[in-house]
């Protein structure tokens, strides 16, 4: 379903629920003068500008800016719900700075990703996922390249598992250049639920890379003002990273810079929570 319900006054090119080979320019969602509570609300596929984003991309300054919210079930993003083989890459940007809400894959700027290049995207406002895969970014993406993004102070994640600051979960993707400056954090559990896991300052779970890729996350950074919390699993970078082989992928050139991690119950690191298969390289706090 691509949903696409609206509250308030929209200026600018407007919302699509379904783009295919669109592109998107100098697009934005925004209050005027009388109507201050712009929302966008749905179930599945809920974007601030677009719900369904496929074999399209942006070629100028995209933007969401209002008190209101973007809320739905799953793959619910600021900008974009769920993008498919599409680029979000102009150097102009693409800032999310509306709240952000829903129970699966929901992120800052776009809910799900699978394929294409995210770059040059920022998040300003605070992103929560009832259940998981919440990012500042990217809820969750698939065979995806994020580079040279931020999520900014004050746009906190959070959710019951799988949170990072920039990706919640990252599978064959690739990380590079990002830097997150707010807090994540996962429910607790007195139990150390096995649910409650993989909370990263960067990126809360990782498996494999892109094949073009020599690393799954590098050069990525957090700052020293971030607090990163969770149950199982907290790390300053990624929470849980996993690679069937300690030959192929892993975690290059990132710096904690001071950001505090703790987990309720087990497995806290500077760098990475848990991992399996792990290649760590150049990282420091």
């Amino acid at each position: 379903e691509f949903v696409n319900i609206v509250r308030g006054e929209v200026n600018g090119d407007g919302k699509i629920g379904y783009a295919d080979y669109v592109t998107l320019n100098e697009s934005f969602l925004t209050t005027t003068s009388s109507v201050t509570d712009v929302s966008v609300m749905g179930r599945d596929n809920v974007g601030g500008l677009v719900g369904y984003f496929e074999n399209s991309n942006t070629a100028g300054f995209c933007y969401a800016d209002t008190s209101g919210i973007v809320s739905g079930s799953t793959y619910v993003g600021g900008i974009i719900g769920f993008l498919s083989n599409s680029s979000v890459s102009s150097e102009d940007g693409c800032i999310g700075c509306i709240d952000v809400e829903g129970s699966l894959a929901v992120g800052g700027v776009i809910g799900y990703a699978s394929g294409g290049t995210i770059e040059y995207c920022y998040n300003e406002r605070d992103v929560d996922a009832s259940s998981g895969y919440a990012g500042g970014i990217v809820g969750e993406g698939s065979s995806t390249i994020i580079k040279n993004c931020k999520n900014y102070s004050g746009a906190e994640i959070s959710g019951a598992y799988q949170l990072g600051g920039i990706i919640g979960r990252s599978i064959n993707s690739h990380l590079y250049n990002c830097t997150n400056y707010a807090g994540v954090h996962g429910s607790l559990s007195d139990s150390g639920s096995s649910t409650y896991t993989s909370v990263g300052g960067v990126a809360g779970y990782v498996s494999g890379k892109l094949s073009a890729a020599t690393y799954a996350v590098q050069k990525c950074y957090v700052t020293d003002i971030v607090k990163v919390s969770g149950t199982n699993d907290v790390g300053g970078i990624v929470g849980y990273y996993y690679s069937s082989s300690i030959s192929t992928g892993g975690i290059a050139d990132c710096q904690n810079q001071g950001a505090t991690v703790g987990a309720f119950y087990q497995n806290a690191g500077g760098i990475v929570g848990k991992a399996t298969n792990a290649n760590l390289v150049a990282c420091s706090i």
